[in-house]
């Protein structure tokens, strides 16, 4: 606790922007610190540096990275292919030249097989989690590591989640897959990025909807921030 003291008593403030029912607020660090250099997941795709295997757990994927630098791994990334879609449950840095089991959630609860066109999973979604997943990853997941120690998810929550979100919009999905939301919303959500605009050494940002937070997303460095913003 003490140590997101520390980090929340480091920023502060920028000025407000808002379009339609969403405010958001530019966060800067009042501190620089060096960090480690490392990739993000979809660098290290593009780069196939890295390798992620179904290991036949729907909690488990198994992602080898062969870079000569770290892999950092977000949670609320979503994986496309393989047996389903799946989401990071936990931020995971992984060193240079290792492989991890790492531990994930179903996105995709219709399908469980793999197809021909999804042989591997070598594909990053163009967005992160929708918030309301994002949500109980992290409440799940903090209460599995106070009761097992482990980094589990409530994937049966997940699940009702994404599905109450595709009959709320009024979504077909024959498989239940939370990538089908964003595709159909594709325009709607470049809409409203391209109403706001990132700031010089801006790390992070505060998202209001209707005048409540419903996010706050804090990076250490303002290049990752950059590069991870219009998928948050």
């Amino acid at each position: 606790m003490q140590t997101v003291l520390t980090i929340l008593q480091d920023i502060h403030l920028g000025k407000s922007q808002s379009y339609g029912n969403l405010t958001i607020y530019p966060l800067f660090k009042k501190t620089r610190t060096n960090l480690p250099d490392y990739l993000l997941l979809d660098e290290a795709l593009n780069k196939k540096l890295v390798e992620i295997r179904d290991i036949g757990h729907v909690s488990k994927l198994l992602v080898i990275n062969n870079a000569d630098i770290d892999l950092l791994l977000i949670n609320g990334e979503e994986l496309l292919g393989g047996m389903q879609n799946r989401t990071v449950n936990v931020t995971v840095l992984i060193p240079a030249k290792t492989s991890l089991n790492i531990p994930v959630s179903c996105t995709e609860r219709g399908r469980w097989e793999i197809k021909k066109e999804k042989q591997k999973m070598e594909k990053e979604a163009a967005y992160y989690s929708i918030s309301q997943v994002r949500n109980l990853l992290l409440n799940s997941v903090t209460e599995s590591l106070k009761i097992k120690g482990t980094y589990d998810s409530d994937q049966v929550s997940i699940w009702d989640s994404i599905n109450c979100t595709i009959r709320d919009f009024g979504i077909t999905s024959q498989t239940s897959a939370q990538s089908d939301i964003f595709k159909e919303k594709e325009t709607e959500i470049k809409d409203y990025l391209n109403q706001f605009f990132l700031e010089p050494e801006q790390t992070g940002i505060i998202c209001m909807i209707n005048g409540k937070i419903k996010a706050l997303e804090l990076f250490g460095k303002e290049e990752t921030f950059k590069k991870v913003y219009p998928k948050l």
